[in-house]
């Protein structure tokens, strides 16, 4: 397999090589590679932003918003009518007003 790489990128590798982290160039990509890989199966998220099928993103955020406390969720107004006063009134309301 031949690779043809951007010169900024090349230049990264053969720096990676000259100070001793790899011991050739394509020891360099082959990591670069294995960790790609690894990336991808990790997240299931491909190269550019592409995402894979195993699992939606509705579901992920699910998930996600189910790792939040619940007290977190007890904090916010129901309704949001207290941060609405806020913005029509200038201050919150008090309820003997």
């Amino acid at each position: 397999m031949t690779i043809h790489l951007p010169e900024d990128l090349e230049r990264f590798v053969q720096a990676k090589v000259q100070s001793g982290r790899f011991a050739s160039e394509d020891d360099a990509i082959s990591e670069a590679v294995r960790l790609l890989r690894l990336a991808e199966d990790r997240t299931g998220a491909k190269v550019g932003g592409e995402t894979s099928s195993a699992e939606p993103a509705w579901q992920r955020l699910v998930k996600a918003v189910g790792t939040i406390p619940d007290a977190v969720f007890d904090r916010i107004p129901a309704d949001g009518s207290a941060q609405l006063d806020h913005y029509i009134y200038g201050s919150p309301r008090h309820p003997n007003s």
